[in-house]
């Protein structure tokens, strides 16, 4: 448990000389953000003190930073959470000393324009250009050497209620950052078979949700996501579909399979393209998330969020020049990036497995 409360944002006594990140949203886009924070100190010779959710302590202790505030902060997405964000980022669009700066890439209006006109750029790369990396990503982000994870006694008396924890199998099947947001889900057949798969090996299948999930094979076991990341550490193997969490463990876990509803989903988000590991990561995509032509649908509703900032934002020359016809423009060009996307992921795939491209339309 923690020694550190919960401070409210306005009750911070800023100190001029340091730079304060807020990381609003949830744990892939603070870790990815947070492994940056190093290189950033080093490129501006100064401190940075990071404002984080309490939830997301433990991601704190992935990369040994101690310079942190807990913040009492309403991060439930209930309409006004990105609202407030986006005023926030409007306030403080670079990071200065003595402000409150939003670590979020996709807050800042600058970066959306910088996407659209460099597309496609993969999840480190759009972070990378938030802090204005000089060089490879990959060089200035600060990797985890050591989890730092701590789970009480009782969780591991729980554990070993049910089976020795390097005979568990670990089964995660939800996202947090992207529930209802149209990046598709992978389908219940998969999981069932997964766990079937798994126990006719001889292993438990437990499995790791917000809420109480049923899938054949497999049971439901209520953890935090500390114990989660430990477990996930520790046990024989884990499948997950891409997420946060996934972020979290895949450099403690070499036994790891990474699950993506969509080849789109896979350009941006893939291991190896984002930090050269060997983990093992497939395609399931969800074909109910694809128009008449084939097209991913989320790629349609960016456009419309970004036909949206005209409105909302009214700082953007540019955006108050953008018509329905440019709009149209932008879907053509987005339709051919799409494709080039989805002949990336399966060149990339092919060279990450030995084995022949591994692909299972969703239910």
């Amino acid at each position: 448990m923690s020694e550190k409360k919960p401070v409210r944002l306005e009750d911070l006594s800023l100190d001029p000389e340091k730079y304060y990140f807020f990381f609003p949203m949830h744990n892939g886009d603070t870790f990815t953000a947070l492994g940056f924070v190093r290189w950033f100190e080093k490129a501006n010779n100064a401190k940075v003190v990071c404002l984080i959710r309490p939830s997301q302590e433990v991601i704190m202790r992935l990369f040994e930073i101690e310079d942190y505030e807990l913040i009492d902060f309403d991060f439930t997405e209930n309409g006004t959470l990105w609202q407030t964000v986006i005023a926030m980022s409007d306030m403080c669009p670079n990071p200065r000393r003595g402000a409150i700066f939003v670590a979020l890439a996709t807050a800042h209006l600058e970066n959306r324009l910088f996407w659209e006109s460099h597309a496609p750029l993969n999840h480190l790369q759009q972070y990378a250009h938030m802090y204005r990396v000089n060089g490879a990503p990959t060089d200035a982000f600060q990797k985890p050497t050591d989890a730092h994870i701590v789970v009480s006694d009782a969780f591991k008396q729980r554990l070993s209620a049910i089976a020795p924890v390097e005979n568990i199998v670990l089964l995660s099947p939800e996202t947090l950052s992207f529930i209802n947001k149209g990046t598709g889900t992978i389908a219940l057949k998969f999981w069932a078979e997964e766990a079937e798969k798994w126990t006719n090996r001889g292993f438990t299948v437990l499995v790791s949700s917000v809420s109480p999930l049923s899938i054949p094979h497999a049971h439901f076991f209520e953890m935090s996501l500390e114990e989660a990341l430990w477990l996930g550490i520790h046990c024989k193997h884990v499948t997950a579909r891409r997420s946060g969490y996934t972020d979290l463990l895949c450099f403690f876990q070499p036994d790891f399979t990474v699950v993506y509803p969509s080849y789109a989903f896979f350009a941006t988000y893939n291991f190896f393209d984002l930090f050269h590991l060997h983990l093992d990561e497939i395609i399931i995509p969800d074909m109910k998330m694809r128009d008449k032509n084939g097209i991913f649908l989320p790629i349609i509703e960016d456009i419309n969020r970004l036909a949206d900032l005209k409105k909302e934002r009214k700082t953007a020359s540019l955006l108050s020049r953008f018509s329905f016809g440019k709009k149209k423009k932008i879907y053509k060009q987005k339709k051919k990036e799409i494709k080039q996307r989805i002949s990336a992921a399966e060149e990339t795939q092919q060279l990450m497995r030995d084995s022949s491209f591994h692909l299972e339309e969703g239910e």
